[in-house]
């Protein structure tokens, strides 16, 4: 069965600095990746290529069997990523960042609009909130939401539990159960081996850019449970 995301000896510099060296990695459709690593591993600049946001210094890169590098346009669609950097705005609601986010990739966006604004309340969120008003948490839970509100086939985020409280977490994590349940492939980037280990079907370690451990995870059920276990007893 071909990959739905193949990346070939993968490789990105700047300058005299390495950030991936030789990296290769097959995802399944449906598939869901944790990324970890030390500061400084690669894992963002992984999830960049990924999107085709950052063309790699060498190597190939396929999304369901397109050549990234050649079909750059049709990459991106079938695609949404979340950056690490929580989001901010001066002036514009909730509901506004999440249409942009939407108009954006309108392509992929599968998703009603009355629908988007449900799933904005499921993460705690009021579609009629300025922007400029949310917690580091909240701007955190309105990226999620801004990449699983278009709907697309492979979700990337980069740090989607920072600044969330437990209850943030198990929300999210419950969340990527079911997209992934529903064939959709999500690749998540997070500094805590836990996290990594815990919340995906596969977990990748980078360091200094190179794969040095690719395993089997407990997967989303074992810790979403013992999360709910954990804030129960609490």
């Amino acid at each position: 069965m071909t990959p739905f995301i193949r990346l070939v000896n993968v490789s990105k510099s700047f300058g005299t600095r390495t950030a991936l060296d030789g990296v290769h990695l097959d995802l399944a459709r449906g598939e869901c990746l944790g990324v970890t690593g030390g500061n400084g591993c690669g894992a963002t600049t992984l999830l960049l290529v990924m999107a085709a946001l950052l063309a790699p210094t060498s190597g190939r890169i396929e999304v369901d069997g397109l050549d990234a590098s050649t079909n750059l346009w049709a990459v991106r669609r079938r695609l949404a990523y979340a950056g690490g950097a929580t989001p901010r705005a001066d002036r514009g609601t909730v509901g506004q960042y999440i249409a942009l986010v939407r108009e954006n990739r309108r392509s992929v966006a599968r998703v009603p609009v009355p629908e988007a604004d449900a799933l904005l309340r499921r993460a705690g969120l009021d579609p009629e909130l300025p922007m400029a008003a949310l917690s580091t948490g909240a701007a955190r839970r309105a990226a999620n939401v801004a990449a699983i509100a278009t709907g697309a086939d492979l979700l990337l985020i980069d740090r989607p539990f920072d600044g969330l409280d437990e209850r943030g977490r198990d929300t999210f994590l419950s969340w990527f159960q079911e997209l992934r349940s529903a064939a959709t492939t999500i690749v998540l980037a997070t500094g805590s081996e836990r996290e990594a280990q815990s919340l995906g079907t596969r977990t990748v370690t980078l360091d200094r850019g190179r794969v040095v451990a690719d395993r089997t995870a407990g997967g989303l059920d074992t810790w979403s449970s013992g999360m709910r276990g954990a804030v129960g007893a609490q």
